[in-house]
Formats: C-alpha cells, sequence, structure tokens
C-alpha cells in the first residue's frame, strides 16, 4: 500500500528515468530511510517510527557508519515528536 503510493507520488513528481535507477541500487536500509523520510513529510509519523526502528534493529557496526545511523536516531526522534 505504502509503496503504491510511493510511486503515484514519484509519478506525479515527474521524477526521471535515471533518478530511479539511482534509487534501486541503493541498499535495503538506505532504501526504508528514504521511505521513513518520505512518510515523516507526509505527517505519518507512526509509521515512519517503525520504518527507523527496523533499520536500527538490523544495525551492524560499519555497514553503512555511525552518520547514517546517528541520522536514523534524529529522525526518529523528530518523528517521535511529530506523534
Amino acid at each position: 500500500m505504502i509503496r503504491n503510493r510511493m510511486k503515484e507520488h514519484r509519478a506525479r513528481l515527474g521524477l526521471k528515468q535515471e533518478e530511479l535507477a539511482k534509487l534501486e541500487v541503493q541498499s535495503a536500509d538506505m532504501k526504508q530511510k528514504m521511505r521513513g523520510d518520505y512518510l515523516a513529510k507526509e505527517k505519518m509519523y507512526a509509521r515512519a517510527v517503525w520504518e527507523y526502528r527496523q533499520i536500527l534493529k538490523r544495525q551492524s557496526p560499519g555497514k553503512l557508519g555511525v552518520q547514517f545511523y546517528g541520522a536514523i536516531w534524529n529522525n526518529l526522534g523528530v518523528a517521535y515528536a511529530g506523534l
């Protein structure tokens, strides 16, 4: 359901094929972060919290770096504040 809505929004935004190709090569955690960011932007905070918490459950040192996971913690806090 969420993925379908994201596809509809992408189509409305007119994302170019090159931009879509860049999204396809991202890691699973990065894609999930992007989903969480999108959900938070659309004020779907509870769903965004779930996305961010899933990433943190799988967190492995060195996988994407401290800054990436720091951004996840930050975004999680922002999503909680929006609830």
